[in-house]
C-alpha cells in the first residue's frame, strides 16, 4: 500500500508548483503536436485543471481571472448548449460558401457567434432562473434549526 501511495504523493508534490499550471500546458501543446490521442492527452487535461485548483496562487492565475475568461466562464454553459447548433449552421453556409468545413473560417466564425449566442442568452434567459434561485435559498440560521417547514 505503501508503493500506492508514493507516486501519488509526488505527483501532489508537483501539482502544487506555481508553474505546475504552465508546465502541464507546455506538455499537452507537446502531446498534440505529437499528435497523440486518446487516454494520455485527457489525462494532460485534467492535469491542467488539477494544477489550478489544487494551488491558487499559480502563474496562470493573472491570466485566468482576466475579464474575458470571466465572461466565457459565466456564459459557457450557454457555449456548451449552442454550439452544436451554430457550427452546423456555420458548416451549411460554408459549404454554399466553398469554405473548408474543418478550416479557420468556419471555426472562427462559430467561436464568434456561438460566444454572441451564448452572451445574449445568459443576459435574457439563464440571469432569469439563476435570480429565482434566492427565492428558494434556506438560510444558514434556518437550516440550523429543528422546526420543519411545510412546503406551500
Amino acid at each position: 500500500m505503501t508503493s500506492a501511495a508514493t507516486p501519488r504523493k509526488t505527483a501532489f508534490r508537483l501539482l502544487r508548483w506555481r508553474a505546475a499550471p504552465l508546465i502541464t500546458i507546455l506538455t499537452a501543446l507537446v502531446l498534440i503536436a505529437l499528435r497523440v490521442k486518446g487516454l494520455l492527452l485527457a489525462v494532460a487535461f485534467a492535469l491542467i485543471v488539477g494544477s489550478c485548483v489544487i494551488r491558487e496562487d499559480h502563474w496562470l492565475k493573472p491570466a485566468l481571472s482576466s475579464r474575458i475568461f470571466i465572461k466565457v466562464g459565466a456564459v459557457s454553459y450557454g457555449m456548451y448548449l449552442l454550439h452544436g447548433l451554430v457550427y452546423n449552421g456555420v458548416e451549411i453556409l460554408g459549404n454554399r460558401l466553398g469554405f473548408d468545413r474543418h478550416g479557420l473560417i468556419c471555426f472562427f466564425l462559430a467561436l464568434v457567434l456561438t460566444f454572441g449566442l451564448a452572451t445574449v442568452s445568459y443576459r435574457y434567459f439563464e440571469s432569469f432562473f439563476l435570480g429565482l434561485k434566492k427565492r428558494f435559498e434556506v438560510s444558514r440560521a434556518m437550516a440550523g434549526s429543528k422546526r420543519k417547514w411545510a412546503v406551500p
